[in-house]
Formats: C-alpha cells, structure tokens, sequence
C-alpha cells in the first residue's frame, strides 16, 4: 500500500505492490482503450484504491515481456539508478508544490542500453494530493544520441576534439558565477604558436593542421573537472582555471617549453621545431566578464609577440594603451596601402675610394594626416604581422623602378638603387 510521507510525497521506495498483481481491477476497458490507441509504453497507477495497470508494450520495453503486470514493473523499478529514483523524487516534489499536471523526465535503463522519456501526467484530488498517475514511456535513444552529437559539434573542436570558443565562453560564464559567490580565483592561459603562418606557407594546411593536432596533445593532458583547455582559433589556444593557485600557471608553462625543445615529427618526415608566447590573466583583477579576460590574455600574449616571442606575460593595464595604438595603426596601415599614402626617401651611397656617388637606397616614409610621420620601426613590424608587407613590398619595388627611370632619363644617372625586402 501507498503511505503518505509528511509533505505529502509519494516516495516511490514506500510503495508495496506484492499484493496488487491478485487484485481484479474495473480499469479493463481504461487498459483496452488506452492500449489500442497509445503508440507509447504506459503505466496506470492509482493511488488511492493502490491498484495499477502496465502496457503490453511496457512489458516488452523493460522486462522479457512475458511475465506479470507487477513483475514487469518491479523489474523496471530494480534496474532505475539511486540517481534517476532521487532525481525523480525531486521532480515529484516540484511538481506538487507547483501545482504542475504533467512533467517530462529522461532517464537511462542500463539493462536495456537504452534512453526512456516519461512522460508524467498527474491528477489531483480535491485535497489537492495526487490521486491518479499515468506516465507514457518513449525509447529517446536515437534522439539523444543525435543531441548529443550536436553538442559535441556545437562545443568540440572538429581537428583536436577540444573544447572550442563556444564551449569556452559558456564554462567561463559559468565559473565567473561561481568564483563571485565563493570569492575565488579563475586563472587564463592563451597560448599561441610563434611564426604558424611560416609553417603553412612552407609546408601547406595540411601539415600545419597535423601539427596543431600534435600540439594540441600537449594540452589535453592539463584538462580537468575546473580546468577547461579549448582551441580558440587556428594556432591558438586557451587554457582556463577555475581555484588553481598560480604556480600551476608555471608548472603548465615550463611542461610546454620543455615538450617545445623537442621537434615535432610530421607525417611528411619533416622535422618541425616551434615556440610559442603565453599570456595570462587573473579574475578579477585583470577583468569581470569572458570577452575581458580573454582579450586581456590576447594582449599580454601579444606583448610577448612584440617582445621577441617564445615566452610568457602576465597583464598589466598600461599593455593596453600600447595596444590600442598598434591597432590604430593597423588600420590606417590598410588605408595607407589602399590610397598609396607613402613616400620614398633616397639615402645617398658614396664610395669612399673615389668619392663618387654610387647609387641610392631607398627608403619608406609614411606622412600621415592624423598622427604626422609614422617610424618604420612601428609600422614595418606590423605589416609584417599581418602579411600586407607583401603589398607594401610590391609598391616599393614599382615606385623604386619609376624613380630610376626617371633618374636615368633626365639625369644620366646609372647608379645602383638598393631596396629592402621583407
């Protein structure tokens, strides 16, 4: 029989069927009706006279099928998790103090290999206590298995099977929540391979897509239940902590460069040596939300870059305004580039043994209307960054040429020109 707990829940362990199977009930034609027209496996279960009903197809679902009403359900209640029976519990609950009709909960029956969605439907009584309840079970296994899969597309890196951006925006969102409450730490590590341009354009994308693999490998192994390691993009990578101290910062760091002194072997029997640059940063020192502190970490990892690569940085607020004016750089660069804004300058050569003029070298200038004259020692490494030295390059060689031309034309001049190219 069903005993009432204190709140009124039903606990599903108090409930004693062995005599209900003996009972004749006067549900046949509920049970005939609802049998004919269900698609789904059903269970009828009434609370007050403790009399219930099970579906052919729920004998077969759960059980061998030929056996009892009340063995096919007892079998189907052994083989439910401790954590599906309290996880149950707990929607029973919900749904009586809500009020609610009817619930949905998904669950996994090991002794079948299969995922079952139950569909609850409760009625209550005047009294406001649950009276009757009719649960449909539907076999969900291809569903969620092709959630599932979605997921892992959705938060997976499809090359090195780590956690991609999205994945890491949300476990960060998350941990932020908790490192608020619980006033804790949450460390970043954006991780980049130095020069991964020179090793596609030497080797092509698909050994550069081996070695991020090989690369990635590295990494997996630092992955934990608060530690998240996730592929940002193309060669970089983000490595985020939740409560770890700082000197895991370093053990994670020095295990890297130590794997890093050894090259890396790819499939085309090309031996590849590479480094990498590391910047990290703190929460919630170094910023509040995800986007700040990966953006954070980008620029201390950036700083690196512009410091000779190959090491690692923790973020300082003034990297910011240093950064900031590379980016606006940046941008005019490309303006520049299109609108053709630079100038060349001719630096004389004399040779010294005769004191003739030899030739000229030429040199870019850049003027511009803003921010006045723009060194070369910006401007040059940026493009070099960013791969528009190849266009700037082209430029200097033609307007080098047309100045020549002229040179020779009007002046006589044959002399040599010297042009740096990256």
């Amino acid at each position: 029989m069903i005993r009432q707990l204190t709140k009124g829940v039903i606990d599903l362990e108090d409930i004693d069927y062995s005599n209900a199977h003996e009972r004749q009930s006067d549900l046949e034609d509920v049970y005939k009706l609802i049998s004919d027209t269900c698609v789904d496996a059903y269970a009828y279960y009434n609370y007050k006279t403790d009399e219930y009903l099970v579906s052919d197809k729920f004998r077969f679902m759960f059980s061998d099928g030929d056996v009892t009403q009340y063995e096919a359900y007892t079998d189907f209640k052994k083989n439910l998790s401790d954590n599906d029976i309290n996880a149950f519990k707990l929607k029973m609950e919900q749904a009586m103090v809500n009020y609610e009709e009817s619930f949905v909960f998904d669950f996994y029956m090991s002794a079948k290999d299969i995922w079952v969605r139950a569909n609850v439907n409760l009625i209550y009584g005047n009294d406001g206590k649950i009276e009757e309840q009719i649960v449909y079970y539907k076999d969900v296994s291809s569903e969620i298995e092709q959630k599932e899969q979605l997921e892992y597309w959705a938060y997976c890196d499809y090359l090195t099977g780590l956690y991609n951006r999205n994945y890491l925006y949300s476990f960060l969102d998350m941990k932020l929540l908790q490192a608020e409450k619980n006033n804790k730490k949450i460390r970043l590590m954006y991780v980049d391979i130095d020069d991964f341009k020179k090793i596609n354009d030497s080797f092509g994308f698909e050994y550069g897509d081996e070695l991020v693999l090989k690369f990635s490998e590295i990494l997996t192994e630092f992955s934990s239940e608060n530690v998240v390691v996730a592929r940002f993009n193309s060669d970089e990578f983000v490595i985020c902590m939740y409560d770890a101290e700082e000197a895991y910062i370093s053990e994670i760091y020095e295990k890297i460069k130590k794997r890093t002194q050894r090259s890396f072997s790819l499939s085309n029997g090309i031996q590849v040596y590479i480094t990498v640059s590391v910047g990290v940063v703190e929460y919630p020192k170094d910023g509040r939300t995800a986007t700040d502190l990966i953006g954070n970490a980008d620029i201390a990892m950036y700083n690196v870059k512009e410091n000779g690569k190959n090491g690692i940085c923790y973020f300082e607020r003034d990297m910011v305004n240093s950064f900031l004016q590379n980016v606006r750089i940046e941008a005019l660069l490309k303006k520049a580039i299109d609108d053709n804004l630079f100038e060349l300058y001719y630096q004389p050569q004399y040779d010294i043994t005769n004191n003739k003029l030899r030739g000229f070298e030429a040199l870019i200038r850049w003027n511009d209307v803003a921010e006045g004259f723009i060194s070369p020692g910006q401007f040059i490494p940026l493009a070099e960054k960013n791969g528009s030295i190849i266009q700037i390059g082209n430029w200097v060689l033609r307007q080098a040429f047309n100045d020549y031309s002229v040179m020779y034309s009007q002046f006589g001049f044959d002399g040599i020109i010297s042009i740096n190219i990256s």
